[in-house]
């Protein structure tokens, strides 16, 4: 079996903890993108709400409307609870789809980075590493 037909293994590959210098270094690509970070930030809080409060609008719902025979709070209960999880379905699509697109963004960036430097190296750099 050749060489380049052995599959890799995890145990084979480099392993490397976190590095704050790498970590500094591709804030530059993330600063640009901070504002629609932090609306995805407070969407995920929206949600994190939202799903905490659907158990409590139930247990409100069976104790102080069905236990009470409160047709009323009953009422109020369930239609809150939609309230509720509409709001929680909205957040969580405006963040997936705001996160999405930060990170096609961030993606984008890199590479066009990328692009430019190698435009910009002499051809001898490109003659001096062929084959």
């Amino acid at each position: 079996m050749s060489l380049s037909k052995v599959p890799i293994q995890l145990d084979d590959l480099p392993s490397k903890d976190f590095d704050p210098v790498i970590a500094k270094d591709l804030m530059v690509f993330i600063r640009p993108h901070i504002w629609p970070i932090m609306a995805a930030l407070f969407l995920m809080a929206v949600t994190a709400a939202c799903s905490v409060a659907g158990p409590y609008l139930v247990k409100v719902a069976l104790d102080s409307g069905l236990s009470a025979n409160s047709f009323e709070v009953l009422r109020n209960a369930v239609l809150l609870y939609l309230l509720v999880a509409i709001i929680q379905y909205f957040s969580m699509y405006m963040r997936v789809n705001t996160m999405s697109v930060v990170g096609q963004s961030i993606i984008y960036d890199m590479r066009s980075r990328l692009f430019r430097h190698l435009q910009e190296l002499s051809l001898s750099f490109f003659n001096h590493y062929s084959v």
